[in-house]
């Protein structure tokens, strides 16, 4: 399930100090030199900075209900990311909201046709939020789960 998430970090900063004051629920902390969680095999790797990622929100794959989520995350945690902003330790903040591509997909109300492009819009509303709070947002686009449920599986 994709979802939307908040990634904080920095060489020096302490996520530790920074979570015992903040209302973030839903955490994840990582510090400078430990090593880095593979999903995959691969080399071995350890953290060069320390940080923390949290849910903003659990809308699967939905851009528009992502951004929903994230504005009423930064509204909700105004003071945190204040916060944030104010300390200099902190390198980047950033929003990453995970989507499905919608290419190849029917086009609703449009019968038979499907979606040869793929367009997103972020409102401005949001975008200035952001960049108030000193907040990135990133965009990752994933291929949709159910673009190949009618193949054949022996293929």
């Amino acid at each position: 399930m994709l979802g939307c998430y908040l990634k904080v970090g920095g060489r020096s900063f302490n996520p530790d100090a920074f979570l015992a004051r903040a209302r973030f629920t839903n955490f994840e902390i990582w510090r400078v030199g430990e090593p880095v969680k593979r999903r995959r095999p691969g080399p071995s790797r350890v953290y060069e900075n320390s940080g923390f990622t949290c849910d903003v929100g659990m809308s699967d794959g939905v851009l528009k209900d992502q951004i929903r989520d994230a504005q009423a995350f930064l509204v909700r945690h105004r003071d945190e990311f204040v916060a944030l902003a104010a300390d200099a330790a902190v390198e980047f903040a950033d929003l990453e909201l995970s989507y499905y591509c919608r290419l190849g997909s029917r086009a609703p109300g449009r019968g038979t046709r499907v979606l040869v492009v793929q367009g997103e819009y972020l409102p401005k509303s949001f975008l200035r939020l952001a960049g108030d709070l000193g907040v990135g947002v990133a965009l990752s686009l994933y291929p949709n789960p159910n673009d190949h449920e009618d193949e054949d599986e022996s293929l």
